[in-house]
């Protein structure tokens, strides 16, 4: 009984581990606890790198009742924080496969990016789903079997080796040599495992309750085996195939999950792909800026080196320049040496010219003295000739004042000459206007009379032929008449016959009345006639009448027709008056004119002559000019010898030492100092007050000649010249005084103006620039205007044109329609054609004698008559349109005329008023020039005060240490005074 036991308690607990560790297999990618910890924060890898079945071996084993729902559960405990980072410490197969996933992380990056590319193939799993008959024959141990798969599943897993890539899972591997000794130790003993080993596992474990219940199931399991063989043995065995097919089955359900493992591991391998592909493009990204960055570091080493180079060549040059300094400074020392030596042999030698300088000075004074003389002199001179020109200038006032009321004057007349110019043109305009109109209404008056004057002609011939036809039928109704009468009578005698004929007896009547019968026909015969006669006689009585009517209708209209033809050589004759006046007021314009041009003739005149004077002063002023200059040149020698009478006084009091005549001598010499300063200053003053006059009669001369070149060359313009010459001098007083009182703070002075200079050219440019682009757009403007104006006298004069020939051709067409028998060629000129064509009509009308063709022509000419009316009403209407379209046109381009003159005057204002601006920023720099050349001599002769002055000091100084040097000398020596006058014997 026992080898059929033990053969089936063999395979049983075989199958029961191969199916332990293909549900384990989900559960492969839990990690134990200290790796998760050191993985705690990579992107995805981590997971994506753990192959499915690696977490099959993390999962304990579960019994036959859960073993269909084992794969589903990996998800939701890699869900679970707490157990991925402290998985439960299982039995010696799950620690081993920890130890071997350890070791493979510590492999290099290269092996797990190959792994990645490679999935893993979870077909070895699928192999325990077949049983082994020689495996029931000659089982083997449980744990060897258990290494066996756990070996064969690390090896189909090699992406196990990303679980954890950190440099602290070595730490982790050491905490553990004594929990993976013990599990060490569990694998080696075959037999059975002890519990003391187990226990504190179990504790240490963080166990989930899924996991906690497999547990439990295992150890009642183990706690029931016992009871199961008996039972089994009591019972029989069970049948292999029902027992394999069971297997089959949850080994078929284990596949199907491990084969949805597979492919969610696929799907998270793609994924991991395309994040390494992304990686990768990041890596290259990076070398490519650490090589750029490597570049740069290059190209900055350069620099540093380029730089350390100038450094040492900066150092080299400072070296060279120290050296060359410590050489100046050797060279310096002998120089000094040297001027030392100098000295000594300076004094030497000055003391050797004291004497000479002293007869110097004698000499030098008493030529200050001749020179001081002959200054006064000239100085009285020039008072004299200063008197003179302050006369002449009074004078010259007094013309200026004339020449500014002839200036007024000649304004007033240049102003009323434009204000002539300005009504001439206006007349002139509007002459050529009236002209114009009054000679297009005497052409269209002309035409208009010469129409009527045909048409009278007409009617006048139709009145004859009027006449001759009533005539005629006058003298018709007259033997109609006659013949009535005589048809009357012999009616009378008719009757009388046929009433005596009547009272004769009836048989004498038959006989008489085939006898009269005829008499009575034609009794009978004549009655007709006669109210045949009288018949006619009512027509021709009213058509007398209507011809009547006619005849006083048409001379109605001729009385019409001439009344229009006076009223128009009236208007004629008003419009020849008004031509007459407007030409007389044209030459009486004209004379004025010229008298204004004969004044302005006088003015330039007597502007030549102020011009003339203006020269002879000029003349004068250059002499005066002269002899300032002289004056100068005197004034720089007398300085010049100033300047030496102080370097001799400064050398003199340097060689005063010991004696009290020398120092007597050189008191008396400051004295004369002092004394010549106050000459000096004197002399100053006065050339002030010459520069002073020199000044003021420059700036009049200035004014005068601006004034006259005014008056010269701009009469018209005269008001404005004036106020820019009273502007140009008032800013030069302005500016003169301000240059007086500012000398000292001329600098900021300066810097302001020379801003203001900028500001005010800018301006002007500006406004030049302007004033170009008005005077371009005002001519723009003018020959527009003047082309429209010939555009619109040249409309108006097509549509008069192409009116009267409308008319014309109207005419032609009525007439032509009205008696079109009559032919007369229609190229010829209109005047022409209707003489023609009158002729032709009356010859035509001279052969027709039918009352009713002149009843006809009657209607004709009546309505001929109506339709001219009409046509002349319509072109009088028309011409009136025209009239007032070209008036409200000329009225509005004289608006943008008067409108275009303002802005020309305005411009013109401006460009004056710029002229004065360039004018005053002409004198403005010329007043700067004399600042800078006052400023100039300003510092000169300050230079020259500051030299008296230092020298002064220095001589000062000198006579100081002389005097402390003789008393020293008189002190420490009793012969002193015996070796100071050999001394200067010797010298």
């Amino acid at each position: 009984v026992d080898p059929p036991t033990v053969v089936d308690e063999v395979p049983i607990l075989r199958e029961e581990v191969e199916e332990k560790t293909v549900e384990s297999v989900p559960t492969a990618q839990k990690q134990p606890k200290q790796p998760a910890k050191v993985q705690a924060n990579p992107p995805k890898e981590p997971k994506a790198d753990k192959p499915q079945p690696q977490k099959q071996v993390q999962q304990p084993p579960k019994p036959e009742k859960e073993k269909v729902a084992a794969p589903s559960k990996p998800t939701e405990k890699s869900t679970n924080s707490k157990q991925v980072e402290k998985p439960a410490v299982l039995p010696k197969i799950v620690e081993k496969t920890v130890i071997s996933v350890t070791k493979s992380a510590e492999k290099p990056t290269n092996t797990s990016s190959k792994q990645t590319e490679k999935p893993v193939n979870p077909k070895p799993i699928e192999k325990p789903a077949v049983p082994n008959l020689k495996s029931q024959e000659k089982p083997k141990p449980v744990e060897e079997v258990v290494m066996k798969n756990l070996t064969k599943q690390t090896q189909s897993a090699p992406v196990a080796a990303n679980v954890d890539q950190s440099p602290s899972n070595t730490k982790i591997s050491r905490k553990k040599r004594s929990e993976l000794a013990t599990l060490q130790q569990m694998s080696g003993d075959r037999e059975a495992v002890n519990v003391n080993l187990l226990m504190p596992l179990v504790h240490k474990a963080e166990l989930s309750r899924t996991e906690i219940q497999v547990l439990i199931d295992i150890l009642l399991n183990k706690q029931q085996g016992s009871s199961v063989d008996s039972a089994e043995w009591i019972e029989g065995r069970q049948d292999p195939v029902v027992k394999l097919k069971k297997q089959l089955a949850e080994k078929e359900k284990a596949l199907a999950a491990e084969q949805e493992a597979a492919t969610a591991l696929q799907s998270k391998l793609r994924e991991l792909r395309s994040e390494l592909n992304a990686e990768k493009h990041s890596t290259r990204q990076l070398e490519d800026n650490l090589q750029a960055r490597q570049s740069e570091l290059g190209s900055f080493a350069g620099r540093m080196q380029h730089l350390v180079d100038e450094k040492q060549a900066l150092l080299q040059q400072m070296q060279q320049l120290q050296v060359k300094l410590s050489e100046e400074h050797m060279i310096l020392c002998k120089l000094q040496e040297d001027q030392g030596q100098t000295q000594n042999v300076l004094q030497q030698e000055l003391l050797a010219q004291r004497q000479q300088l002293e007869l110097h000075i004698a000499r030098l004074t008493e030529q200050h003295q001749e020179t001081l003389a002959a200054l006064e002199a000239q100085l009285g001179q020039m008072a004299s000739q200063l008197q003179e020109q302050e006369a002449v200038n009074s004078s010259l006032s007094g013309e200026l004042a004339l020449l500014r009321d002839r200036g007024v004057q000649s304004q007033d007349l240049s102003r009323q000459v434009k204000d002539l110019h300005s009504e001439i043109e206006r007349v002139m305009s509007k002459s050529q206007y009236d002209t114009g109109r009054l000679q297009s209404e005497v052409n269209s008056l002309t035409e208009q009379l010469s129409l009527k004057r045909a048409e009278s002609d007409k009617l006048s011939s139709l009145v004859q032929s009027l006449q001759a036809e009533n005539n005629r039928l006058t003298q018709k109704v007259s033997t109609v008449c006659v013949e009535a009468k005589q048809l009357r009578d012999e009616n009378e005698t008719l009757a009388a016959q046929v009433t005596a004929s009547m009272e004769r007896p009836a048989t004498e009547g038959r006989e008489n009345g085939d006898l009269n019968y005829p008499e009575n026909k034609h009794i009978d015969n004549n009655s007709d006639k006669v109210h045949e006669k009288e018949l006619l006689v009512e027509g021709l009585k009213d058509d007398i009448v209507s011809k009547e009517r006619d005849m006083n209708r048409f001379k109605t209209d001729l009385a019409q027709q001439e009344q229009l033809t006076n009223s128009l050589k009236c208007e004629l004759d008003n419009a020849h008056s008004n031509a007459e006046k407007m030409l007389k007021e044209i030459s009486s314009y004209k004379c004025l004119i010229q008298e204004q041009e004969s004044v302005i003739n006088a003015l330039r005149d007597e502007g030549d002559s102020a011009h003339k004077l203006v020269n002879t002063l000029r003349d004068d002023i250059t002499k005066n000019k002269a002899e300032i200059v002289r004056l100068n040149k005197d004034c720089a020698t007398v300085e010049s010898r100033e300047n030496t009478i102080e370097k001799l006084t400064s050398e003199l009091n340097t060689h005063k030492t010991e004696l009290a005549d020398q120092a007597a001598l050189i008191q008396t010499l400051q004295q004369e100092v002092e004394r010549y300063k106050a000459s000096v200053a004197s002399l100053e003053e006065v050339y002030g007050k010459g520069e002073k006059l020199c000044g003021t009669y420059k700036t009049d001369l200035a004014e005068k000649d601006a004034r006259i070149e005014s008056l010269t060359t701009q009469v018209d313009k005269y008001r404005a010249e004036v106020s820019q010459l009273t502007g140009d001098l008032a800013d030069a007083v302005e500016t003169v005084g301000r240059l007086k009182q500012e000398v000292k703070d001329y600098t900021d002075r300066h810097a302001s103006l020379s801003r203001d200079l900028e500001t005010q050219k800018r301006k002007n440019d500006e406004l030049r620039s302007k004033n170009w682009k008005a005077m371009e757009a005002l001519s723009h403007t003018e020959k527009t205007l003047e082309t429209k104006v010939k555009e619109s006298q040249r409309l108006v004069s097509e549509a008069e044109e192409s009116a009267k020939h409308e008319e014309r051709e109207r005419t032609k067409q009525f007439l032509q329609r009205i008696l079109p028998h009559v032919t007369v060629d229609n190229k010829q000129d209109y005047d022409v054609w209707l003489e023609q064509f009158m002729s032709e009509a009356g010859q035509k009308a001279s052969g027709d004698t039918v009352l009713g063709e002149l009843e006809q022509q009657n209607c004709q000419l009546q309505a001929m008559v109506t339709h001219y009316k009409a046509i002349i009403a319509d072109t009088e209407e028309m011409l009136n349109r025209l009239q007032s379209h070209v008036e409200q046109e000329e009225g509005r381009w004289g608006q943008q005329i008067q409108t275009l003159e303002s802005q020309l005057e305005a411009v013109r204002l401006e460009r004056d008023r710029l002229e004065e601006n360039s004018d005053l920023a002409a004198q403005l720099e010329s007043a700067l020039t004399r600042n800078k050349e006052l400023a100039h001599e300003m510092t000169r002769l300050q230079a020259l005060v500051r030299i008296g002055e230092k020298s002064v000091s220095d001589q000062e100084n000198q006579t100081l240490e002389l005097k402390e040097e003789l008393e020293s000398l008189k002190a420490g020596t009793k012969n002193g005074l015996s070796t100071v006058e050999v001394g200067s014997d010797t010298n």
